[in-house]
């Protein structure tokens, strides 16, 4: 695999896992919608959104969209975050990057594996 297949898979996990944290914080803390300003880091994680959104409008509309088993790695990547986010919603904001590392790890090995 070469430098860029890894940047751009682990690219696409980092944009699944914070798009799926950033859409588990609010439906797992109701305080969220309490009309104060967001945290920071549900900024961050919404601004890491709207980046990859803006990045997969860009490219596709210039003719190079991402290739589909990217965007299955970013959209499993994000499911996994919603889901443990879901689950376990006392988590540090931090783990959603443990995740992205973790769903990179297993996709970078699959693939090497083939």
């Amino acid at each position: 695999m070469t430098a860029a297949r890894s940047a751009t898979l682990l690219g696409c996990c980092l944009w699944g896992a914070l798009g799926g944290w950033a859409a588990a914080t609010p439906a797992t803390q109701p305080e969220v919608w309490s009309g104060d300003p967001p945290g920071s880091s549900l900024l961050l994680y919404g601004a890491a959104v709207w980046f990859g959104s803006g990045y997969l409008l860009g490219s596709t509309t210039r003719g190079r969209p991402p290739l589909r088993p990217d965007l299955r790695v970013a959209c499993v990547t994000a499911v996994l975050a919603f889901v443990i986010k879901a689950l376990v919603p006392a988590l540090a904001a931090w783990t959603a990057v443990l995740i992205a590392g973790a769903a990179f790890g297993v996709v970078a090995g699959i693939i090497r594996t083939r």
